[in-house]
């Protein structure tokens, strides 16, 4: 029988908040992950208020905010590290605010908002989930909700 895994606390005190709910590993570097946070439970959202996107260059020893001011009290509820830019183009997505697709070209240090600009081919909305096309690394696919909390 193989023993179980062993958890170790990395983020507890290195972060304003716990709640973490979404985690991409970067397809370049392993060492290098992102964490879009925010409560989404179905019991009214209880967790720790969404405070931006972390990040770990070092396997998750160390954490850095980013993107705190973007992001403030948004929920991110999908984040996709890719290989594009050499790993430094990120996605990250919020349904819950209607914030919908945002995307960093420089590691996650800024983003810039993609639903609802001229010539995204996105609406105006929220975005619940990301998914990258293994077949082409240009090419990813978003959830867009017709009705659910987008209604209109």
């Amino acid at each position: 029988m193989a023993n179980p895994p062993v958890w170790t606390q990395l983020t507890d005190t290195q972060l304003p908040g716990l709640s973490i709910a979404s985690l991409t590993i970067s397809p370049v570097n392993s060492n290098v992950l992102y964490a879009g946070t925010g409560s989404t439970s179905s019991n009214a959202s209880d967790g720790s208020a969404p405070f931006g996107i972390a990040k770990t260059s070092d396997g998750g020893a160390t954490w850095t905010v980013l993107a705190s001011a973007t992001f403030a009290g948004k929920r991110i509820t999908s984040i996709v590290a890719t290989t594009l830019l050499g790993g430094n183009v990120v996605l990250a997505a919020n349904l819950f605010e209607r914030f919908g697709l945002y995307r960093s070209t420089d590691g996650g240090v800024t983003f810039t908002r993609i639903s609802g600009a001229p010539g995204s081919g996105l609406r105006n909305g929220g975005v619940s989930s990301i998914v990258a096309d293994p077949a082409d690394p240009n090419r990813f696919y978003v959830g867009v909700p017709s009705t659910y909390l987008n209604s209109g």
